[in-house]
């Protein structure tokens, strides 16, 4: 079993390049447009019958890019707040050993940042 990839660039509406089969895959692919009104978009506009079966598909692929999208704005989240706690981390660690005099180490035991990180932060530190 292959697996084939084909890429399609949509392009935008107004541009040249824009047909009627690219409109109706932005139709298609598009994650801000219901699966209800995706259906009668291409029913009406594109004159595709609607039979159980493409009704089927269309919304399982409205589920699949939904999905798809939901998955994306996930990760988005997680590595956000992981920078964000990371960068507040350096801020401590900075705020500790400049208001206390203590070593970087003993700033990060304070904060209590696991052995396994600590290298990681040196790294940060030194880049900033």
């Amino acid at each position: 079993d292959l697996l084939t990839v084909i890429m399609v660039y949509l392009g935008k509406p107004c541009s040249k390049e824009y047909n009627e089969l690219l409109s109706m895959l932005d139709i298609l692919f598009s994650t801000e447009i219901q699966s209800e009104s995706k259906k009668k978009m291409l029913r009406d506009d594109f004159n595709v019958p609607m039979t159980r079966t493409v009704e089927s598909e269309v919304s399982l692929m409205c589920n699949l890019s939904e999905g798809v999208y939901q998955k994306g704005m996930e990760k988005g989240m997680e590595k956000g707040m992981e920078k964000g706690i990371i960068q507040n981390m350096l801020a401590s660690i900075k705020n500790i050993v400049e208001g206390t005099g203590f070593t970087v180490d003993q700033a990060m035991n304070l904060l209590k940042i696991p052995d396994s990180e600590k290298p990681r932060y040196l790294e940060l530190l030194k880049q900033e």
